[in-house]
């Protein structure tokens, strides 16, 4: 029997069971030979060296800087990401015969369905009828139908004909409705062969009764239904904006809505979270829902029966079916994918750096090839990223050599004094990591001090036995301490499938508190997805442009009274806010190229964790958020939750967070075994045992071990200078200038002038 075929399949951001079913996933290992095949992003040089033996590879994205005539087996790049990958090189694909496919058309169905469901609940004023029974001012009758029509026999204009088009013909086949559309990437004569009717976009718009918006952005097609055109709409027409807002003057549409003029149903934004007081919101004749067309899970189980599906084509050497792949004509139009970059974007990007902050910028890139996961996340050039991932190996001494350098050529470049002192304690920190890479032996407590510029110390016990005594107080009655907070907790735990509409929720309400008094860059936006098999409980990955992806891991219990403090910590004010407010008036603002690139285990990331820790306080005075959480979303969970008390809970556990540190000294100094030390978190810090094992894994992680003194330390330094009532003043120039933990605690506490 021939040896299957090699499959890389690292599909992080995406989950493994969201995607593949059961009976998929026995039928992908049963087909091919999946290489990795797990949840958390394979190491960048294990798969590259997979891939230079792989047939496919399945991925979320291209973010591997191997040169593709390395990969001479390679046949097919299947991302599942839901659009062609980023950042590939496709000219490169074609010459070679790989397909580049994309599972976008596995959410044609799902996506189907809902532009359905808003197209009927728009045009029979369906949720508007909901809305007016519920608060008792309902008309009966035909009194309740003014303004209403039927779907069936009505003309319904396509703006796009790719497979969500076709997935909705299908549903609409049954009304009998006469199909008109406007695809300038198809030819007339394959329009009518397909039954529909090709018409110009004004005579589109002008004549549809509904008109879904079902085209996928282009880099042409931004903002194509203009003012202008919108206009021309039917009075009284349903326009259904299901694909992405990037095709519509959005500002335009609100307008018309709210005047009348027409009827909507939109379920994708410009920015989401969608702003609490954004115009169309008001709006009684809009349909809105919160981008949930295409994340049914059921749903999504299509895409890994397509990815399958065509695996096992290309395994018997024929050509892929159910995906969609990459043409020569139009794979440069799709605005979804990095075409090669122009020449003057990657030279504006690249003058921002002086040839100092340019090697510093190498310098973290280089560590990240032997230390994954050190480069948090990366705005600079492209081109730089690809040119490092494609050098030899550099080897511990090399990076202390280059960290060596830059600490003797940083006092000849003229920087400021506190932006030379800032650097010279990130690179003293990357420094420190390379003599730990090349094997040399350092305490806990000396990795902590060059790390993160603090001096941690092991706190006493009886800090923590003052801790459980409130605690106690806060939750009488039987039983232990530990389980009598474990049963409080219990009340509390929000199932993972209610936790997309509540975080989304939440982070309206804190990004609208943020923005009232913090200028957010233009554009910025998060985007929350849930995780598992991850060491932490909540991680911000920013993307740049101001845009962010907040993963939530649902292996721990997702506790309500912390869910407010987790969107605050990874979003607004917290870490998304801090690096969008950094990229743009730093790096591309004040052109200081060092902001261009995150390092973990240097002093930023604990002047980051000290902003994110306090960023619920700073937006929320006392316990009002878990006041607003009690009284505006846990009725709707069915749950209750006494504020004060909670209140007292939030306390003491904040007491309680330097259990961690003590064990990750007992760990790393003492020598104590994993048992003793996950017994010693329960012990005192009255985890539960699954939630010890979990805090015991970030601990043991090479790269988090010292980590954790960020949380306590962060918090310790800057909450005092958030004190005063120029808080917002003190947040904004922390965030926008070089400041690191030493500094700060020079300055006096409630005023960080």
């Amino acid at each position: 029997m021939p040896d299957k075929p090699r499959i890389v399949v690292d599909p992080h951001f995406r989950r493994m069971e969201e995607i593949f079913s059961a009976k998929d996933l026995a039928r992908l290992h049963r087909v091919v030979d999946v290489v990795w095949g797990r949840d958390d992003p394979m190491p960048l040089d294990e798969a590259e060296a997979a891939i230079t033996t792989a047939t496919a590879v399945v991925c979320s994205g291209w973010r591997y800087g191997i040169d593709l005539a390395q990969a001479p087996h390679l046949r097919a790049i299947i991302d599942v990401g839901g659009a062609f990958p980023r950042a590939l090189d496709y000219a490169q694909c074609f010459s070679r015969g790989i397909r580049v496919l994309t599972a976008a058309p596995g959410f044609a169905n799902q996506v189907a369905e809902m532009a359905l469901g808003l197209a009927l609940a728009a045009s029979r004023d369906i949720a508007l009828g909901d809305r007016a029974m519920r608060a008792g001012n309902e008309l009966y009758l035909h009194a309740g139908n003014e303004g209403t029509f039927l779907l069936f026999g009505k003309r319904v204009g396509f703006i796009g004909f790719g497979s969500l088009a076709r997935a909705l013909r299908a549903l609409l086949a049954p009304f009998g409705c006469p199909i008109s559309v406007y695809d300038p990437w198809l030819a007339e004569g394959y329009l009518r062969h397909q039954g529909v009717e090709p018409l110009p976009l004004e005579q589109l718009l002008s004549s549809s009764q509904v008109i879904f918006v079902l085209a996928v952005p282009s880099a042409e097609n931004r903002a194509l239904l203009s003012r202008e055109l919108l206009e021309r709409i039917a009075p009284g027409a349903v326009l259904v904006l299901i694909s992405r807002a990037h095709v519509v003057d959005f500002d335009a549409l609100t307008d018309l809505v709210l005047a009348g003029r027409f009827k909507a149903a939109i379920d994708v934004f410009p920015t989401e979270p969608l702003a609490p007081d954004h115009p169309i919101r008001r709006a009684e004749n809009a349909v809105l829902s919160a981008h949930r067309a295409g994340s049914v899970r059921e749903g999504l189980w299509e895409l890994g029966e397509m990815v399958v599906d065509d695996l096992e084509a290309i395994a018997a050497g024929l050509p892929p079916r159910r995906l969609q792949v990459a043409q020569p004509e139009l794979v440069a139009r799709y605005a979804t994918i990095a075409t090669p970059r122009r020449k003057e974007d990657e030279d504006g990007d690249s003058a921002l750096f002086d040839p100092w902050t340019r090697d510093y910028a190498l310098l973290g890139l280089r560590m990240d090839r032997l230390a994954p996961g050190t480069v948090d996340a990366w705005m600079g050039p492209p081109a730089w990223r690809e040119a490092v991932n494609g050098e030899p190996r550099p080897t511990p001494d090399a990076l202390r050599a280059a960290a060596d350098d830059l600490l003797q050529r940083l006092p000849t470049m003229g920087y400021a004094p506190v932006r030379a002192a800032y650097l010279t304690r990130q690179v003293r920190a990357m420094q420190a990591g390379a003599r730990l890479l090349g094997g040399e032996s350092m305490s806990l407590a000396e990795q902590a001090r060059l790390f993160f510029d603090i001096r941690p110390e092991r706190v006493p016990e009886t800090a923590f036995e003052a801790a459980h005594a409130a605690m106690d107080a806060a939750l009488p009655g039987p039983g232990s301490l530990a389980e009598r907070l474990a049963a409080w907790r219990q009340q509390l735990v929000v199932p993972p499938e209610h936790l997309p509409p509540l975080l989304d929720r939440i982070a309206v309400e804190v990004r609208s508190r943020t923005a009232g008094h913090i200028a957010l860059p233009d554009g910025e936006s998060i985007e929350i997805v849930l995780v598992r098999d991850q060491p932490w409980a909540a991680y911000n990955w920013y993307l740049g442009g101001a845009r962010s992806r907040i993963e939530v891991n649902t292996d721990l219990p997702a506790y309500a009274n912390n869910l407010v403090d987790y969107m605050a910590h990874e979003g607004y004010p917290g870490h998304h806010t801090e690096h969008a407010l950094r990229e743009m008036r730093q790096f591309r603002g004040k052109g200081q190229g060092e902001y261009a690139i995150q390092i973990i285990n240097t002093p930023e990331n604990l002047i980051a964790e000290a902003i994110a820790t306090c960023a619920c306080s700073l937006i929320f005075d006392g316990d009002d958020d878990l006041a607003w959480l009690a009284a505006e979303l846990l009725p709707g969970l069915g749950m209750t939750m006494d504020v004060a008390q909670a209140t007292q809970v939030r306390a003491a556990s904040r007491a309680l967070r330097a259990v961690q540190g003590n064990a990750a000294f007992l760990l790393h100094e003492d020598g104590r075994s994993p048992d003793e030390v996950a017994a010693y978190l329960e012990r005192w810090g009255l985890y539960q045992p699954r939630e010890a094992r979990k805090q015991l894994e970030f601990l043991q992680s090479p790269l988090w071990r010292a980590y954790t003194f960020t949380y306590i330390y962060g918090r310790q330094l800057l909450a005092p200078l958030l004190a005063g009532a120029d808080r917002f003043a003190v947040f904004e120039r922390i965030a926008s200038e070089p400041v690191y933990p030493s500094l700060l605690a020079a300055w006096p506490a409630g005023n960080g002038h």
